[in-house]
């Protein structure tokens, strides 16, 4: 299939996005699915959908870190999709999205140290701490904890650790502003086949994604 052709079969493919996700939640109430599972598979679904937006947008723009950051999300949300069809891993994940609140939440109050902030935007920001640890706690998840499953954690479960590890080091190369991406930007030399061989790359990671969730024995 020629580039041109899978920007299309992507269009297509991912029209039926909104439909898949009613599909996700009717099963809520017509199966028992548990709402949390519903979350996790109709945010993965979204999450791929914008990101093979991104990588279409890249290709046509000619744009290869666009593409490779489209493309590298994709390659993860590969690997969340296969960690989350067993129900115990799509909780696990659940739960880390608590994890990283969390994280996030300490992060702001060592800056607060930093900025020397108001009193304003001291409290606002202890008042959400508070708010998160109080849905932390409702979720299983107790004090503060931060130690969510990295990707590449998830990847060696699944037995796809190097795997993910060579094309997730492949893909960053060009998404960060490394030495190779700020050097060759200038002189075009990734244009063309490059930008070609990594949409591809996202391509079927975007397809791989879709049919798992489609097919996932958590929920559908």
């Amino acid at each position: 299939m020629s580039p041109k052709d899978a920007v299309n079969h992507l269009r297509d493919r991912y029209g039926a996005a909104d439909d898949l996700v009613r599909r996700i939640y009717t099963k809520v109430n017509t199966e028992g699915i548990d709402m949390w599972n519903a979350h996790v598979l109709a945010g993965l679904l979204a999450s791929a959908a914008a990101a093979e937006k991104h990588l279409r947008r890249g290709y046509e723009a000619k744009d290869v870190s666009y593409v490779c950051w489209a493309a590298r999300n994709l390659v993860e949300l590969g690997i969340w999709c296969q960690f989350c069809r067993e129900k115990e891993n799509a909780r696990r994940f659940y739960q880390d999205s608590l994890r990283d609140l969390n994280g996030t939440m300490m992060a702001y109050q060592e800056l607060l140290e930093v900025i020397n902030p108001s009193d304003e935007q001291r409290k606002l920001i202890g008042e959400t701490r508070q708010d998160t640890t109080e849905l932390s706690e409702s979720l299983g998840v107790h004090g503060g904890d931060t130690r969510f499953l990295p990707v590449s954690e998830a990847a060696e479960q699944l037995g796809k650790g190097i795997w993910f590890r060579k094309t997730n080091k492949i893909l960053s190369k060009l998404v960060h502003p490394t030495a190779y991406a700020v050097t060759t930007s200038i002189t075009g030399s990734l244009f063309g086949r490059a930008n070609e061989d990594f949409f591809m790359v996202g391509y079927y990671h975007a397809l791989a994604v879709l049919e798992t969730i489609e097919f996932s024995p958590s929920a559908l």
